[in-house]
């Protein structure tokens, strides 16, 4: 009788604990896999610009950077990526964190831009007023 419980409470507890195990499929930590989704992005839009004959060639070597870069393997990432695949709410989760990181980005270098842009047109606007004119000899 204590043996039946002993086995009902160890299953109930071995159960239990599978469920939440499952949550996150993918090896890579999400933010990395964030980042990595946000540079696969960019390098098929810089790829697509090339001819087709080098394009495979260039993204490869794109993903070797990438893979470098965030320190995994480029079999994890091919991995990871099919596993998104197969989790449609999962990559849109992750699409939708790498698409806001993207815009924050873009809008951070275009702020920069124009603060760029404000100060040169300040520098050029205190250059011309600092200019004298010269006086004329009427002679």
């Amino acid at each position: 009788m204590i043996i039946r419980y002993i086995i009902i409470i160890t299953l109930s507890i071995l159960l239990s604990g599978c469920s939440d195990k499952e949550t996150y499929p993918l090896s890579i930590e999400k933010e990395k896999m964030v980042s990595i989704l946000m540079d696969i992005t960019i390098a098929e839009q810089t790829t697509a610009k090339f001819d087709l004959s080098v394009r495979d060639s260039i993204f490869e070597l794109f993903r070797n950077q990438m893979a470098e870069i965030y320190n995994v393997s480029n079999f994890d990432i091919q991995k990871n990526m099919l596993e998104l695949q197969q989790n449609p709410e999962l990559f849109r989760e992750i699409n939708d964190l790498s698409t806001k990181k993207m815009q924050e980005r873009s809008k951070a270098l275009e702020e920069k831009k124009n603060d760029a842009s404000k100060k040169n047109e300040m520098e050029s606007t205190d250059k011309d007023d600092k200019e004298v004119p010269k006086k004329r000899n009427n002679n």
